[in-house]
């Protein structure tokens, strides 16, 4: 096993991820961290993969009643972890989503076999059943502290078995320790993020920031500071995402057109009631996502959960765009107010339309913000950044690993 002493050391990484069940580019999570994986092979480490997908669920013979168990623990999984790492010999553990098919019972058997495990935590799905502290379209924290029960109790999910193995798998990670016990380095995506692990438990010393990580290849061809022809949102067409914060406010400013990029497929099908200047233009490939980001004068994201790091918003802000961002969580570490976008009172209508026309009605001011995002992608987002961070994560956590060994 290499024991990395600075980050010129090559290292053989396994990547454990479950990825959502979404076809194609996938989630932002799944864009960052398959982003992650390249940028560690481009620097000269090899990368091994432990991968399922959520979509395996629907070809399954008992439908969801295996990813109910499974999602709790799962001997196959465990069982499949110790075969990889018997053969492949990792130096470090790189693991992201477990839920529902490979679960936490792999990070025993990299305890067993004392191989440092890193952990990305792009949502809150270690201390929140539903990853998002929300429910019923509000934040929501009473599940913290060891009272998954009200993911029961509330129905987060709208569906009662759904919510039922969403609040075991959660309470059976929090009760036995699966996570604190097994995990040498958490990896959060901003300050916000860190000091709710901490409020709920986790050790200081385990947790390190580690924002995202753009493609400068990318974002060198996809910048301009035309004037823009929309307001623009990119994600999912979901409550948590604050769609209908979008449509509300176009509702109040008619004369100016939104475009909304995304899925809509169980989220927001329903097309009959948007005002006339709202566009869908569905889920875009990664050209067709960019030219949209070309295009826009601005982009919003009027989130209503405590959001992670939306890949949306450093994308749009590297190809020179403001962004308008609600208050919550930790979006004001990325959007700075005043000086690369506008934040604004979460939730408040009135507050969000009356930011969108003001920015809108002044394309000067929309260009210099621009241009200060841009500058603060190319300083905090580039690969030679986020790589150092990294690789400081990767060298504390074999720290640990051996520290723990020897006790």
């Amino acid at each position: 096993m290499v024991h990395p002493e600075s980050s010129d050391a090559k290292m053989k990484i396994l990547l454990a991820h479950n990825r959502y069940a979404i076809p194609g580019r996938g989630s932002g999570e799944e864009v960052s961290i398959d982003a992650i994986a390249s940028l560690l092979e481009e620097r000269g480490h090899t990368i091994v993969t432990y991968i399922r997908s959520s979509l395996e669920v629907r070809k399954m013979r008992f439908g969801r009643l295996g990813p109910f168990f499974s999602g709790i623990y799962s001997f196959g999984a465990k069982k499949k972890m110790e075969q990889i790492l018997r053969t492949e010999k990792p130096d470090l553990v790189l693991v992201q989503n477990l839920f529902p098919l490979i679960s936490p019972s792999v990070l025993i058997a990299c305890r067993t076999s004392n191989v440092p495990v890193v952990m990305r935590c792009p949502n809150y799905r270690l201390i929140c059943p539903n990853g998002l502290f929300m429910t019923k379209g509000r934040i929501c924290e009473r599940c913290a502290g060891g009272k998954e029960y009200w993911c029961v109790l509330k129905n987060c999910e709208g569906n009662i078995f759904k919510s039922i193995g969403y609040a075991l798998r959660g309470f059976a990670a929090s009760h036995f320790s699966l996570f604190e016990d097994n995990v040498d380095v958490f990896l959060v995506l901003t300050e916000f993020a860190g000091k709710k692990l901490i409020q709920n438990g986790f050790s200081p010393e385990k947790i390190q920031v580690l924002s995202g990580l753009l493609n400068q290849q990318k974002t060198a061809n996809n910048t301009n500071e035309n004037p823009g022809k929309y307001v623009g949102f990119v994600g999912r067409l979901s409550p948590e995402k604050g769609v209908d914060m979008v449509i509300k406010a176009a509702k109040r400013l008619p004369g100016v057109p939104f475009k909304l990029a995304g899925s809509a497929q169980g989220y927001f099908s329903d097309i009959r009631n948007l005002p006339e200047n709202v566009t869908l233009a569905g889920q875009l490939n990664s050209e067709d996502l960019w030219e949209f980001y070309r295009n826009a004068r601005l982009l919003v994201a009027p989130s209503r959960w405590y959001e992670g790091l939306p890949m949306a918003i450093i994308e749009g802000m590297s190809a020179s765009k403001p962004v308008i961002a609600s208050d919550l969580g930790g979006l004001g570490e990325v959007v700075e107010d005043g000086t690369t976008g506008l934040l604004f009172q979460h939730d408040d209508v009135e507050d969000f339309a009356d930011k969108i026309f003001f920015l809108w009605s002044n394309p000067d001011l929309c260009r210099r913000f621009g241009r200060a995002g841009r500058e603060k992608t190319k300083r905090e987002y580039c690969p030679d950044a986020f790589y150092g961070r990294l690789t400081q994560a990767f060298e504390l956590a074999s720290k640990m690993r051996r520290n723990r060994h020897w006790s």
